[in-house]
């Protein structure tokens, strides 16, 4: 099987930008923002620490059907 790499600096950290909003964490929806932008359906979620955290957010947002495996 072939697979794609895709990393990205959560907003706010690394060399992205701050968050502006009102609202303090968006990361789960830039993330379905970003997968959707790209045509990506199911994926491997990778994280760890708060990543972790945030991979059961996404998840649980993009459903079953979308969340392939949770690492």
């Amino acid at each position: 099987k072939k697979y794609h790499v895709i990393r990205y600096d959560l907003r706010g950290y690394g060399i992205s930008s701050s968050q502006t909003e009102d609202y303090q964490f968006m990361h789960v929806e830039d993330l379905v923002t970003l997968m959707d932008s790209l045509h990506i359906k199911k994926a491997h979620i990778v994280g760890l620490s708060f990543g972790g955290s945030l991979s059961l957010l996404i998840c649980w947002r993009i459903s079953q059907t979308g969340c392939y495996r949770l690492f």
